[in-house]
């Protein structure tokens, strides 16, 4: 399951409240084709690995969360543990995203 952030308050407790669960961010804006590309691998992604916290961050609506954590890409896909950032992918085969998440998980 996505869990839609709604501002960077909200996204700051998501992260802490995961605790050393792996959190998997998508950074994704409506207008973006790849985005939608890779939307359902992530929601297929989050059905498989439901031990890891799936967060989506649209752009357009939260640059304050975007520019916090120096997103220059859209789509970026962040991984975090422990409230920091541990890796950072774009617009990647499922594979090698499911072989993060594998890894860091």
């Amino acid at each position: 399951m996505i869990r839609t952030v709604a501002h960077k308050g909200e996204f700051d407790a998501a992260l802490k409240d995961a605790g050393n669960k792996l959190v998997v961010v998508a950074f994704t804006a409506e207008w973006n084709g790849p985005s939608h590309l890779m939307a359902p691998i992530f929601e297929e992604l989050s059905g498989q690995h439901t031990k890891v916290v799936f967060l989506g961050v649209d752009v357009d609506q939260n640059l304050d969360i975007a520019n916090a954590c120096n997103v220059n890409s859209i789509p970026t896909f962040q991984m975090y543990k422990n409230e920091q950032k541990i890796d950072e992918l774009y617009a990647v085969p499922k594979y090698r995203f499911n072989a993060a998440i594998e890894e860091h998980k």
